[in-house]
């Protein structure tokens, strides 16, 4: 099958489970689409949105066992929640939540064993919490999507972004568009693909915007920490032995820090929780900035993560971007 036919199965089956969080039963499917699903040949039609959640019509309870319930988010039991480690009291996330704390994972959803515990069973009850998740009202009043992330359940590698734009919101899949090309044509030069790693990002909902501003805002500190602890649950169940950061917002956020000169950090080994990390620059900002240079050092800080996950390089491979005398 074709590299689309994939993505718009996966984001087919995407919107399907977000259907199934709203509560809703099933959908209409014309004999059209049917018979393109026989023959795996999907038609070229735009797959619909999932339907925009509002104040006025949250996900019910009695549906989403799984959801923190509007009166479980009241401000007393916010209180009464701690944020997980490494959210210490004195860190930068806790100060920007002392007014509203985040109750995103309770220890008891979590498994515990995961060599009891199969890590398929145990990402796919994660997801279905994470695409429930109600914590930020303003971000659920605008999302069309809960972006979870893609990739295999086996990653040794998992790559971090910052946060959904418009597209990824659409389609409820991570990096579309040119950023998503330019982070598969680095994979492609890894020597592997989309499905051998599992990509996601800090925040699993497009931050909100102005109306009728299609461009992306950085995500603020509370809406980070609430969504903290689904990724830090996700490292747990994937268990990658290497973690990509892209770019600063991520980089701050994975080390817990306010501010970080990524020109100066990339290619330093850093740390999330036992879980080497390397910060490295953004798709984005390769396109923006699209020069040998910048393109040749975000390929040696690749060359390392190959060799931590324990992935072979050629010659070529460590050739790429050098400047021919």
């Amino acid at each position: 099958m074709s590299a689309n036919y994939h993505i718009l199965l996966e984001a087919t089956i995407v919107h399907l489970e977000q259907l199934r969080s709203q509560g809703v039963n099933s959908v209409a499917v014309s004999s059209e689409v049917l018979t393109a699903l026989a023959s795996k040949h999907l038609p070229s039609v735009a797959l619909p949105l999932a339907p925009r959640l509002t104040n006025n019509t949250l996900p019910s309870p009695a549906v989403l066992s799984l959801s923190p319930t509007p009166s479980q988010l009241s401000p007393s039991s916010l209180n009464s929640i701690t944020p997980l480690k490494p959210l210490g009291s004195s860190s930068r996330w806790a100060k920007a939540l002392d007014s509203n704390p985040p109750s995103a994972v309770s220890s008891d959803r979590l498994p515990q064993n995961q060599s009891i515990v199969n890590k398929a069973a145990a990402f796919d009850t994660l997801r279905h919490q994470i695409l429930s998740c109600i914590l930020c009202p303003n971000l659920v009043s605008t999302r069309a999507s809960v972006v979870v992330g893609t990739g295999s359940m086996e990653a040794k590698i998992m790559f971090i972004g910052e946060a959904p734009d418009l597209l990824d919101d659409r389609v409820g899949l991570p990096f579309g568009g040119e950023p998503g090309e330019m982070l598969t044509r680095i994979l492609t030069a890894m020597g592997l693909n989309r499905e051998a790693v599992f990509i996601t990002h800090i925040l699993k909902c497009r931050p909100d915007t102005q109306l009728g501003d299609s461009g992306n805002r950085k995500p603020k500190l509370d809406e980070i920490a609430r969504c903290h602890p689904w990724l830090a649950a996700q490292v747990k169940i994937i268990q990658p032995q290497v973690i990509v950061a892209l770019g600063s917002t991520a980089t701050e956020a994975l080390l817990n820090r306010s501010s970080v000169d990524l020109a100066r950090l990339r290619g330093q080994w850093q740390d999330f929780q036992g879980t080497p990390v390397m910060p490295t620059f953004h798709p984005a900002y390769l396109i923006r900035a699209e020069t040998i240079t910048n393109k040749r050092l975000a390929w040696e800080d690749m060359l390392l993560v190959l060799e931590k996950a324990g992935y072979p390089t050629t010659s070529k491979q460590k050739g790429f971007f050098l400047q021919k005398s």
